[in-house]
């Protein structure tokens, strides 16, 4: 069975969580990502509903101890936030 968004899904499901940005240094690209939210919003919401959304690469940082992580961009992570609400959402 196909699930399907209703309005009121989109916006909960790829809402900012406020709080979580403030963990990352200021030339992250969530920064970026926030600032122009409501033209992404609407390009996000139109690319997902069109079939046309895709993962972009990810970025390897190193950490200060050294430690090398894989990062998602904002835009993908928060895709991927609510792609897991939607499997999880209880019918």
């Amino acid at each position: 069975m196909r699930r399907r968004w209703t309005q009121k899904g989109y916006d909960q499901a790829l809402r900012i969580d406020p709080g979580l940005a403030k963990a990352y240094p200021a030339d992250a690209d969530v920064w970026s990502f926030r600032q122009a939210w409501a033209q992404e919003k609407c390009k996000l919401k139109a690319a997902l509903a069109a079939g046309r959304f895709r993962f972009g690469l990810l970025t390897r940082i190193t950490s200060a101890d050294g430690e090398e992580v894989d990062l998602w961009s904002a835009r993908d992570a928060l895709v991927l936030k609510a792609l897991k609400e939607l499997v999880t959402r209880k019918r």
